[in-house]
């Protein structure tokens, strides 16, 4: 049995519509309006309840998938980057991601970020320096032309920020000055209170801006509630500077001291810094030689060379130098005002009694201004080569090698050496 189908027949040119159709939506413009209008088609979807429910489980799917969730992350992120570009998205950004850092989470990964990209960049520099290294392996270190090399460069960048600092920070507990990496910022609420208002003394005319330091040293025993060995408050205050004491050179300081040390004072090989080799040896010195030795001045401006000797006998001597009388005296005598161990000391004041005695009309003339000329009575040219000849005649016949002075600055006592300028002093003050 044959079936007919007597159903509507399609025209010819319907199918010649579709082909057309079809060609068309193959070309680039045509793609574009069939795109504009399945976009409008899905739209009109989705706004029936029943559109938009489809549609929400449909993304949800798609976003569930691998390509769907990086496909979502690079949305994100653009949108985001164009709210960023914004002056109020920016600002808006900078406050959010404050607020992360504040929290405990925040710090932990921002610290995590720091540490990832620190240890990125020690490695760059560790690549570089091996590189750099590698190519002067084979160079000898005496060829000038090293100097022009990037690994000379490097040890030379390194060198210069070593010694950047110095110990410029102070610790305010033990008030020792040291280097960055040995202190730390001094938070008074970590210690306990009793022991630390105990070890720490605060000192006058601090501001509360100052940054305030304390040595690891002292941080370690704050820790453990003891007071530093090396605190302040052990009785260990730094004495003040009096300007008398400052004046002074190191052989005039000898000259006041009560104790002379005696060391051999070597360099180290590495730092640039000396040390102490073998043992140190304290003499007590007898501050009467001193005073009976060293010559007086009326000018508090005369200096005098001076010899330090360990032994008058010694043909040697320690140390040499021109001291002033006049300010080791000075100093001696704030030595005695302020340090009990000096109150012992006496200095003799009868000199100028002494050379008042035994040249009355020198010291009017190096002490009084007003002395009239004619008082002075001073022999000529002539008369003085005279008696200078004279004079030396009668050495030459008696033996005496004793010189005179012309004009004599200082004043001698009766019973000590003729000491002319260019000669020195030879002290002993540590001599038994």
């Amino acid at each position: 049995m044959v079936n007919y189908n007597f159903g509507k027949r399609k025209s010819k040119f319907a199918s010649k519509d579709a082909l057309f159709k079809k060609k068309l939506r193959l070309t680039k413009e045509g793609k574009e309006k069939q795109h504009e209008i399945d976009k409008l088609s899905k739209k009109k979807i989705r706004e029936t309840p029943e559109g938009r429910k489809k549609n929400q489980e449909l993304v949800r799917k798609i976003r569930e998938t691998p390509e769907g969730k990086e496909k979502q992350k690079d949305i994100d992120n653009l949108s985001k980057k164009k709210i960023r570009e914004t002056p109020e998205g920016r600002k808006k950004n900078q406050e959010s991601v404050r607020k992360i850092r504040e929290t405990p989470e925040g710090k932990e990964k921002q610290r995590e970020i720091d540490n990832v990209s620190k240890k990125k960049v020690r490695e760059n520099i560790r690549f570089d320096k091996e590189a750099a290294f590698q190519e002067v392996k084979e160079m000898s270190k005496v060829d000038p032309s090293i100097l022009d090399t990037n690994a000379y460069k490097i040890i030379e960048k390194d060198f210069l920020e070593e010694i950047n600092e110095g110990p410029e920070y102070k610790c305010e507990i033990c008030i020792c000055w040291n280097y960055k990496k040995s202190v730390s910022v001094l938070n008074s609420e970590k210690y306990d209170a009793v022991v630390f208002e105990k070890s720490y003394i605060i000192e006058s005319g601090i501001s509360d801006d100052k940054q305030l330091w304390i040595c690891h040293s002292c941080d370690k025993f704050l820790k453990k509630k003891k007071i530093p060995p090396k605190a302040q408050t052990n009785n260990l205050e730094l004495n003040p500077k009096y300007q008398e004491l400052e004046d002074l050179c190191p052989i005039e300081l000898t000259l006041i001291s009560q104790i002379i040390p005696f060391m051999t004072i070597v360099g180290k090989q590495r730092g640039s810094q000396h040390g102490l080799k073998g043992q140190c040896i304290l003499v007590p010195a007898d501050m009467s030689k001193v005073q009976a030795i060293l010559p007086r001045a009326c000018d508090d401006n005369v200096i005098i060379s001076l010899n330090l000797k360990r032994g008058l006998s010694d043909s040697h001597f320690v140390n040499r130098q021109n001291i002033r009388p006049a300010l080791v005296n000075k100093a001696l005598d704030k030595l005695k005002e302020v340090n009990p161990l000096y109150k012992d000391v006496h200095i003799d004041e009868t000199w100028e009694n002494v050379s008042k005695e035994n040249d009355p009309s020198l010291w009017n003339m190096l002490t009084n201004e007003n002395a009239e000329n004619d008082e002075l009575e001073t022999d000529s040219e002539d008369d003085y080569n005279a008696q200078e000849n004279a004079e030396n005649k009668d050495q030459s016949k008696n033996g005496s090698v004793t010189e005179v002075l012309r004009h004599p600055t200082l004043l001698h006592n009766i019973d000590g050496p003729s000491i002319l300028p260019e000669e020195a002093v030879n002290i002993a003050p540590g001599e038994g």
